[in-house]
């Protein structure tokens, strides 16, 4: 009875209708709720005020002083930029040619900006270090970090022809590396060498690179800096003097390192290593990327007021070591020890500028775009309609009296007649992931033994359905994981597949699951191992499409065979592992990290939401506006959407295609299964769900399903217009109350599209 009555509520809530209005070049569509969308929410429009939404821009005038003092000299320049550096002051300048704007690596009127000493070198410092101090008397290094600023140290100068290395020795703690600070044609690029570095007793624990870059003192500069937190995320300048303690935030980049400590969660909430800043907005802005040593880095986000700083700034934090609790017993006790080989990789990072109509998080997106096509990491994989994700759950295991026992949810004809069904109602772009394909189901087995499930279908089955939906240009994937591993899998050794983490631990996660409560995670060494293996197994049975989950988005450091591991050696592995699978087969992945955006032709869960930490002031489409008519994204399942009514608006506002996981067989069913997280699946209840919302999406997203997003502004509190490279122009109204857009009055929860050539 209770299942039965969640399913009656998310079914109410999910009842929309929809109304479509032609009127010569401009098609007006409104999404209407029978249930909510005459009703105000609790919040009123207030609601759109917080950081789960965009806010209007503030776009007053920078007041700012572009002079360049004579003690800076000129090292280089480019189309766009000129780079500038104080050989004294070791600080550089790079100077807009576009608009005049400079730019400056150390931050604003610091002898006015109420700084001590030693915090004012590091806010002048292009670079910093933190380190753990070597003891003579007990000759050993302790766990208690102690900072030192550029100007700590001797510093001898070399000049290039685009710009400057300085080599900086800190003889009394026998550390040096170089710093290379160099223009090329599309940005500047700043660097320090792994092979440079060199230390002897004292230990390198982190190192801050050009983090002061572009930072203003408290309000003093509109504008604001952009974090890629989950879909994007923004903090606007602002004075926060009357605030009692502000924090700073600080994120790896690509999620915690569970191989380091398992007190955190897996996953990544910050997929693209990337950050920027804007001072004046549609004025000038900055995004970087992070090109070297972002798998063992952070993304540190200093606000005005946070340890006692007036100063905005935004940058990386390259992790050498890391301290972690070694267990000295089964109980879980431990000593705190300092990771003993230091994390080798080149620093790196690339600051691309951009100015006037492209200076806000729209044209960061697509600078960072145009700098992805050129290195071939996104290519042109859009589809010119918009698709359908369907997951269809085919078996899964449940308990038996003699143990698990396979649960048949959809088998091979009730697929077909699900995919047909949405055929012939019009839906004819289907992407199709099958989910329990496999021998013993979907839970519990994974990696999957490349063998069909006899309740799912036999191999002569397969291959007709295959055959039909080729006819079809229905793309059939198959789902696997090769990442999280479980002891009932028939393809795994525990003992030498297991992770175990730097603390010489297995890696593991308990998930409380009702039949399977734990999962382990696998040695990259045999991620490797068993994908290579199984491509000829994929072969035998037609498969030629993956839909691939947590390789794309888990990283983490390792100890296997007396060594240890770190994210930078592990990922090579899952290089190596979809390289020999791009070979053969056609590769989705659930919400991937960037390092692997290059095998990728779907993108599947795309975040809708950052993750709203207190610091944020705006959500933002910044990784939507990248992807864009390159790659379809897609995402996550609508059936559990929590406010249906405003997401399906935020698909229409991100370009986002819909995805659904159906079964044939009645959801509770499930409820003994670890699928049970699957709450409302049953085809027969949300067919006509899924034939309106998709066709209220098509109509609208099919004209721009192979453009880019050229702009996207906040014309009021809660209402977005996003305009498409082809001139088609969306103008969303997630609030309670009608809009005025020229002689248009767009209704409450509702969009309009307009203008631009229909594809």
């Amino acid at each position: 009875m209770y299942k039965k009555t969640i399913i009656a509520v998310v079914i109410i809530l999910l009842t929309i209708f929809v109304t479509v209005q032609v009127r010569g070049k401009m098609m007006n569509q409104q999404i209407k709720s029978g249930n909510t969308g005459n009703y105000p929410t609790i919040f009123g429009n207030n609601l759109y005020l917080s950081n789960r939404y965009t806010q209007p821009d503030d776009l007053r005038l920078v007041n700012a002083d572009n002079t360049i003092p004579v003690e800076y000299e000129l090292l280089a320049t480019n189309d766009d930029v000129e780079l500038y550096f104080n050989s004294e002051t070791l600080e550089f300048k790079v100077k807009n040619l576009k608009t005049g704007y400079v730019w400056n690596s150390s931050g604003q009127n610091l002898r006015e900006g109420g700084l001590n000493a030693t915090n004012r070198d590091i806010m002048r410092s292009p670079v910093y270090m933190e380190y753990y101090p070597y003891v003579e008397k007990t000759d050993e290094v302790v766990a208690t970090l102690k900072r030192a600023s550029a100007y700590d140290a001797k510093h001898t100068i070399t000049k290039l022809d685009n710009g400057v290395v300085i080599n900086f020795n800190y003889n009394k703690l026998d550390i040096s590396f170089d710093l290379y600070v160099t223009l090329e044609s599309d940005g500047l690029v700043v660097r320090i060498p792994n092979d440079s570095i060199t230390e002897v007793n004292n230990k390198i624990a982190t190192i801050y690179l050009f983090t002061n870059f572009g930072s203003t003192f408290s309000d003093s500069t509109p504008g604001y800096m952009f974090i890629p937190d989950g879909v994007g995320a923004l903090y606007r300048f602002k004075d926060n003097s009357a605030i009692k303690n502000v924090s700073h935030y600080q994120t790896r980049f690509y999620g915690y390192d569970i191989g380091l400590s398992q007190a955190r969660s897996e996953g990544s909430a910050v997929t693209i290593p990337v950050y920027g800043m804007v001072h004046g907005i549609n004025q000038n802005a900055f995004v970087a990327v992070v090109e070297e040593g972002a798998y063992n880095a952070a993304l540190h986000i200093n606000p005005s007021g946070a340890n006692s700083i007036n100063y905005n700034w935004i940058g990386p934090k390259f992790i050498f070591r890391e301290t972690y609790v070694y267990p000295t017993n089964l109980k879980g006790d431990g000593i705190t020890v300092i990771q003993e080989d230091k994390n080798n990789e080149n620093l790196q990072i690339r600051l691309l500028f951009t100015e006037n109509d492209e200076a806000n998080y729209v044209g960061m997106a697509r600078k960072y775009q145009d700098y992805l096509v050129r290195n071939e990491i996104l290519k042109p994989f859009a589809s010119n309609e918009v698709k359908l994700r369907l997951e269809i759950l085919a078996t899964d295991s449940e308990n038996g009296l003699f143990g698990p026992k396979t649960l048949k949810m959809t088998d091979i004809e009730e697929t077909e007649d699900i995919i047909n069904t949405l055929y012939d109602a019009g839906i004819s772009e289907q992407l199709v992931v099958l989910r329990g394909w496999n021998k013993d189901g979907m839970s519990g087995e994974t990696p999957y033994q490349i063998k069909l499930e006899k309740k799912f279908a036999s191999k002569k089955e397969l291959a007709k359905l295959q055959a039909k939906l080729t006819e079809k240009l229905i793309e059939l994937y198959f789902y696997n994981d090769y990442i999280k591993a479980y002891e009932t899998s028939n393809v795994v050794n525990p003992r030498n597949d297991f992770a175990r983490g730097i603390y010489k631990r297995r890696i593991e996660n308990n998930i409380n699951g009702i039949l399977y409560q734990k999962y382990n995670y696998l040695n990259p060494q045999s991620t490797l191992e068993l994908s290579k293996d199984d491509v000829s197994k994929y072969e035998k049975l037609g498969i030629d499409n993956l839909a691939l989950d947590s390789i794309g988005s888990i990283l983490y450091s390792t100890y296997y065979n007396k060594k240890n591991y770190n994210r930078y050696d592990n990922v090579q592995y899952y290089l190596k592992a979809l390289d020999q699978l791009v070979k053969r087969q056609n590769i989705a992945l659930y919400q991937p990290n960037a390092y692997l955006w290059k095998y990728i032709n779907n993108y599947l869960d795309i975040p809708m939401y950052n993750t709203q930490v207190t610091i944020f002031d705006d959500t933002v489409p910044f990784l939507p506006i990248v992807l864009k008519g390159y790659v379809d994204y897609y995402s996550p399942f609508i059936n559990f959407f929590a406010n249906p009514e405003e997401q399906l608006l935020l698909l229409v506002d991100y370009g986002i295609y819909p995805s659904y996981i159906v079964t044939f067989e009645p959801t509770h069913k499930l409820n003994f299964t670890n699928a049970n997280v699957f709450f409302t699946t049953e085809f027969r209840l949300w067919k006509d769900k899924i034939i309106s919302h998709y066709n209220t999406l098509a109509e609208a997203l099919n004209p721009v399903s192979q453009t880019c997003i050229k702009s996207r502004t906040m014309l009021d509190i809660g209402i977005a217009e996003v305009t498409y490279e082809n001139g088609v122009k969306f103008i969303i109204n997630y609030t309670d109350t009608e809009y005025e857009y020229g002689e248009i009055v767009i209704s409450p929860k509702s969009f309009i599209v307009e203008g631009g050539s229909q594809q």
